[in-house]
Formats: structure tokens, C-alpha cells, sequence
């Protein structure tokens, strides 16, 4: 399937700059692309969980003011260390809501690896035959592709353009203003 799909499925960790970039590829490249879902983890104490979802915001304002048109979702998973809770939140806050007849592809770059397993493994066993998956590599900065074992794109350093206030924002900070002196 590779690139054509309608539904980009994301797990946002704490460094969003790889979703970004994976975002903005497959958003430059696949026409059929709808929606992009963004899956974070919540915040909870008493599991010690700091929560994604600062990240998850920032990443769809950011892909929001270049793809205007693009739904973009963001889906919490109140427990990435419980392969239940998260199999649990992806049945009840993703799957049921992804519109009957969609193709999916799931980057699994970011997230933690308990998100990335229990995701991939949800969405394979429910989207078998509809569904592609890739991880963005950073070593080669190239996106890998799980079912044919070979590479996506190129360098993506050379596709992908991302201006310095962007990455301040995409990350949670503000550009402070210049002070004269």
C-alpha cells in the first residue's frame, strides 16, 4: 500500500520534530490522506506519567497552518504501561471512530515502545490487508517500510523544510522578543 492510504495514524512521544517531518512527507505526497490521528499519552501521578499531549497539540497547530484541510485527531491513552488500558483506550478513542472502508498507515516512530506495540498490533489485527506501516530511521534520516523491507523516501533532511520559530513552537516554547539595549 505504501503512500496511498486515507488515515495517518501517529504516536507522539516527547520529541514531536519526527512525527512533523513524517506528517509533511506523507501529507506532500498522498492526495488521499483525510485524516491524521495523534496518539498521546495522558498525564497521570499516581503512574508517574508525565503525558504527550502539550506535544500533540503543537504538532496539529503546526500541521493545521500548513494543511488547513486535513482533519487532524488527537487520541489519549490513559496508560502507556498497561498493554490492556491501551488496547482498551485504542478500541473506544481510535478504531470506533475511523469511518468504515478507510486505509490506515501507521508510522510508529514515536510514543513509547509499549505504545508502539500494542498500537501496531491493534491496528494489524483489525485493518489486516488495509493497513502499512513505517518508522522513520535516524540513522539514514530515510522512512523504512515493514511490509516490503525497503526504504520510502530519500534523506528526508532534503525534502522536508521546517523554519526555526516552527521547531521553538512545535516543542512548547515561544520565541522570546529581541530587546534593544
Amino acid at each position: 500500500m505504501g503512500s496511498n492510504f486515507t488515515d495517518l495514524v501517529l504516536l507522539v512521544g516527547t520529541n514531536p520534530l519526527p512525527d512533523f517531518v513524517v506528517a509533511e512527507y506523507f501529507l506532500e505526497k498522498n492526495g488521499n490522506c483525510k485524516t491524521v490521528w495523534l496518539v498521546h499519552s495522558e498525564k497521570v501521578v499516581e503512574y508517574n506519567q508525565q503525558g504527550t499531549k502539550e506535544y500533540a497539540d503543537a504538532l496539529k497547530n503546526s500541521l493545521r497552518r500548513r494543511h488547513n484541510s486535513i482533519d487532524l485527531r488527537c487520541v489519549a491513552l490513559s496508560d502507556v504501561s498497561s498493554s490492556k488500558k491501551i488496547e482498551k483506550d485504542l478500541e473506544e478513542r481510535l478504531l470506533k471512530k475511523i469511518s468504515s472502508g478507510s486505509s490506515l498507515h501507521l508510522n510508529y516512530t514515536g510514543g513509547t515502545k509499549a505504545m508502539c506495540i500494542h498500537t501496531y498490533r491493534a491496528l494489524e489485527q483489525k485493518y489486516k490487508g488495509s493497513i502499512s506501516f513505517s518508522y522513520l530511521d535516524g540513522r539514514n534520516f530515510e522512512l523504512l517500510d515493514d511490509e516490503q523491507g525497503r526504504r520510502i523516501t530519500g534523506d528526508l533532511r532534503k525534502e522536508i523544510r521546517i523554519n526555526l520559530e516552527e521547531l521553538i513552537e512545535l516543542h512548547g516554547f515561544k520565541k522570546c522578543p529581541s530587546q534593544d539595549t
